[in-house]
């Protein structure tokens, strides 16, 4: 969306609610499989795909 307003001197700001899957998650969830599936399971666009 950003890209295609900037032309136009629109800027776009987002802010994401959902925790972004990178190393650091795990120190927030713990770790394992079943910790990771019960966010994942939260996340309206994945939980479909997981």
């Amino acid at each position: 969306m950003a890209v295609g307003l900037a032309p136009f001197g629109i800027r776009v700001n987002a802010i994401n609610p959902v925790a972004v899957d990178t190393p650091l998650l795990s120190t927030f969830i713990g770790s394992g499989e079943e910790n990771r599936a019960r966010v994942v399971a939260t996340v309206p666009s994945l939980s479909h795909s997981a």
